[in-house]
């Protein structure tokens, strides 16, 4: 059985972290909807959006989280994290090829 104190409190913390702490989708900061289909923390606004998409957003603070979707947000915020550092990582590989090819026009 779901204990909702519990699973409220893992929510606030998954959310305190850098990368939940503003929305996904605009950057507003404290966040308080997250999509458990998606992983991702997002605002009032933006949980509007996503609901008229029908995807599946609750409330952080107000909604009771079972066990089984507390489980799924906190592994899917993780890996959303680890492909947002790998992209950022492949953009930077990426200038560095293009500086090396094109030159860094200093000549």
């Amino acid at each position: 059985m779901a204990n909702r104190e519990r699973n409220k409190k893992i929510l606030l913390e998954l959310v305190k972290q850098s990368d939940n702490s503003r929305c996904a989708d605009c950057g507003e900061p404290e966040p308080d909807w997250a999509s458990y289909k998606l992983g991702i923390f997002v605002c009032l606004n933006c949980s509007g959006i996503h609901r008229s998409l029908s995807s599946h957003v609750k409330s952080i603070r107000l909604d009771f989280w079972e066990d089984k979707l507390v489980e799924v947000i906190t592994v899917l915020s993780v890996t959303h994290l680890y492909f947002c550092c790998i992209r950022l990582c492949l953009c930077v590989i990426l200038m560095c090829v293009c500086v090396f090819i094109l030159g860094d026009g200093s000549s």
